[in-house]
């Protein structure tokens, strides 16, 4: 970690950095002396609405079409799920799109720019204190750098905090702490979700790409060429769940962007993700997001 000595709004990086064995990771930061930091609760755009709960923030926030910024990072580590619109966000050492529906983790200190909002971006904001982390015992280092992930787990968690913010009861507060630290869990099997085996990350992008098939154990073992059974032993290994319910997890997840990008009906959604009728798509939806899915469509035609 490289150290660090505050001056104003600005942090001034001195030419020691300590733990960092890259060349290039300390070249990337010789161009960079002076950076921006971003002060706990905010970011680039405007806060429409935010909430405090035991030094977790949560906070709902609008970007401003084609808004452009400096290189910066944040004082905080927080998640945040982009909602509408998007940017392109500039790292260390790539270009990404960001697009609705994505879970991005920030460490802290973790340099990076965006350009090309796009209208009516919005994103929804976890920023973890230094303090709630000491406490929590969660080790924020375990995740490096600044971490992309598709699991859906991740993002209904993040969803599930987002009704938490809206109800702010007396219950929020217990129930924002316990689904972040669920969070790191999750994130944190994502990241070592790297080293299983091929053939499984290879049947993941099959599901994925492929989600609206019904696809039978056989054929998948065939696409494959692993035994149905090596597959039914080590998919709940590598996913927690079995493959039946990772499907269903990933219809649930494309039904939150139908019903945020379309304005298709519930039961037309239900068809078009693969649910066998409509009551099973509310049940799903209900257990993965912890809204009924009329809930959601109102909440994000009216709040969002």
């Amino acid at each position: 970690m490289s150290r660090l000595t505050k001056n104003n709004s600005f942090y001034t990086l001195k030419s020691t950095l300590y733990g960092i064995k890259s060349k290039e990771f300390q070249n990337f930061y010789s161009n960079f002396r002076i950076m921006k930091v971003i002060e706990k609760g905010k970011y680039l755009g405007v806060n429409k609405s935010e909430q405090s709960f035991n030094e977790i923030l949560l906070s709902k926030t609008h970007y401003p079409e084609g808004l452009q910024s400096d290189w910066h990072y944040h004082e905080n580590p927080y998640f945040t799920l982009i909602l509408d619109g998007g940017s392109v966000e500039v790292r260390r050492n790539e270009t990404i799109e960001c697009v609705p529906g994505q879970v991005f983790f920030y460490n802290w200190q973790e340099p990076h720019k965006n350009f090309n909002y796009k209208e009516d971006s919005k994103n929804f904001n976890i920023e973890l204190d230094a303090n709630w982390i000491k406490k929590s015992g969660v080790n924020e280092n375990a995740i490096t750098g600044i971490c992309c992930t598709t699991n859906p787990d991740v993002r209904f968690l993040i969803t599930k905090v987002f009704k938490e913010f809206l109800l702010n009861d007396n219950c929020s507060s217990l129930s924002v702490n316990t689904l972040t630290l669920e969070l790191f869990g999750k994130l944190t099997d994502s990241t070592h979700s790297r080293n299983m085996p091929p053939w499984m990350n290879k049947l993941l992008q099959i599901l994925n790409d492929q989600w609206s098939e019904n696809f039978s154990l056989h054929e998948l073992s065939g696409m494959l060429n692993v035994h149905p059974i090596t597959i039914s032993k080590y998919f709940p290994k590598y996913n927690q769940c079995t493959l039946g319910e990772y499907v269903r997890k990933i219809r649930t997840n494309k039904s939150l962007d139908l019903i945020r990008s379309t304005k298709l009906s519930l039961s037309e959604i239900a068809f078009e993700c693969g649910f066998a009728d409509q009551s099973h798509f509310i049940r799903n939806f209900k257990q993965h997001t912890g809204f009924l899915p009329k809930a959601f469509q109102q909440i994000n035609n009216n709040s969002f």
